[in-house]
Order: C-alpha cells, then structure tokens, then sequence
C-alpha cells in the first residue's frame, strides 16, 4: 500500500499512468539539473554539456575526460591511503553462492537426522 498521489508514479506490475510517468519524468530531470550543478562544482573545468548526455564512459575514455583523476582498486585505494593514515580495520565478506548456501543446509540436515537415529538407538538399546 501507498499514499500519496505520486508515491508510486511508475511500476513494472501496476498501471502506469500518463500523469504518473510526466511526474516520473520530471523527478529525472531535477535529478539529472541536481547531478549536472554538482559534477560543474567539484570539476569546473569540464564543459557540463558535452559529458553530461546520459552516455557512459569506460576507463581510459573517463581519464581522457578528466570525469575521474585515476582508476584503480579498492586494495589499492587503501594502500595508498595508508601512507598518511592509520588503516585499523579492513574485513573482506565473500558472499557464499547458492549451491554453499544449499549444501550447508543439506550438510545440517543430515547431521540431525544421523543424531536422531543413533540418539533412538542408544535408547531402543537400554530398553
């Protein structure tokens, strides 16, 4: 549920309507004048109208721009950083994939099952 006449203006389930997608289309735009004012700010020197067309750069061609200063990782980025700061902290989380999140479960699975059996045994086995 929702309130609001444009809480929900465009949807992939529900009617989109022609008022609904002009409001969707007008919050584009301010948030594209909004992302235009801010990269003008922080990079003066670029020409705002050449780069800011809705295409997309990769690597070299975003240096050559001057969208970005260098590429290079976060490993790197850290690295570098530690040079003037203390890095006391850096945890790496590796997202299990589906078949470990499955396997895990079947492996728990089999444990209580074996647990059970042999706990009905020991006690068929005192009586």
């Amino acid at each position: 549920m929702t309130a609001g006449e444009f809480k929900r203006t465009v949807t992939v389930l529900g009617e989109n309507t022609e008022k609904g997608k002009q409001k969707f289309q007008q919050e584009l735009e301010e948030t594209h004048k909004l992302f235009k004012q801010f990269v003008s700010q922080n990079r003066p020197c670029l020409d705002i109208d050449k780069i800011a067309t809705g295409e997309h750069w990769f690597g070299q061609q975003a240096i050559a721009l001057q969208l970005v200063d260098e590429i290079s990782t976060s490993d790197d980025l850290i690295l570098e950083k530690m040079k003037e700061k203390q890095v006391l902290n850096v945890k790496y989380r590796l997202k299990k994939s589906l078949i470990k999140k499955f396997g895990r479960q079947a492996e728990e699975s089999a444990i209580n099952i074996i647990h059970r059996y042999s706990t009905k045994q020991s006690r068929d086995f005192m009586y």
